[in-house]
Order: structure tokens, then C-alpha cells, then sequence
């Protein structure tokens, strides 16, 4: 089962990556002959990252709600509000660690 969930989400994500590609040097190709000024450019290049980064993000929760799903197929999580209790648990003691590390006196 876990190969072949780790083979989906490559496989998943792969595709998702070639598509976003496919669109962007399409639109590329689409946006004219003539060359855009600088300003342009800078607006094209930081929405192209946003839009790209917002996708990926997107696609991870995705790739993340398939293994969430496999873990409760497979009994691993008892329930959705388990995993949240030891989230939780995980995130206070984390906090914990943070505030001790920040109070100690440095030498």
C-alpha cells in the first residue's frame, strides 16, 4: 500500500508540474511578438511565482488528503479528532521547547 500511495503522489504531482509548464509556455507564446517593459516583465515573473507557489500548495494538500485517507483505510489514525488531539499535543510541546530555548542565558 505505501508504495504504491508514494508512486501516486509522484505521479500526481509529476503530472500537475508538466500541465503548469504546458500553461505557462503557451501563454508565453500567446503574449505577442513585441517586447514588454520592464515594468511588465517584473509584474508577469512575481504573478507567474504566485500563481505557480499557490498551485503547489494546493497540490500538496491534495497529495496530503490522499495519505490522511490511506492512514484512516488502514486503521493507523483512530479518528480525525486522535490526529488532531496529538497535533495539538505536538504543537504545545514544540511551543514549550521554543519558549525554554529562548529564556536560557547565552555565554
Amino acid at each position: 500500500m505505501g508504495l504504491s500511495l508514494i508512486a501516486l503522489t509522484i505521479a500526481i504531482h509529476a503530472i500537475s508540474v508538466m500541465f503548469m509548464v504546458f500553461v505557462l509556455h503557451s501563454f508565453r507564446g500567446s503574449a505577442g511578438k513585441s517586447e514588454p517593459r520592464l515594468a511588465a516583465c517584473i509584474a508577469i515573473v512575481i504573478g507567474t511565482i504566485t500563481t505557480t507557489g499557490l498551485l503547489l500548495a494546493a497540490l500538496h494538500m491534495i497529495e496530503a488528503a490522499f495519505w490522511a485517507a490511506a492512514y484512516l483505510w488502514l486503521g493507523a489514525l483512530g479518528s480525525l479528532e486522535a490526529a488532531e488531539k496529538v497535533r495539538r499535543e505536538r504543537n504545545k510541546a514544540q511551543s514549550q521547547r521554543c519558549s525554554v530555548i529562548s529564556v536560557l542565558p547565552s555565554h
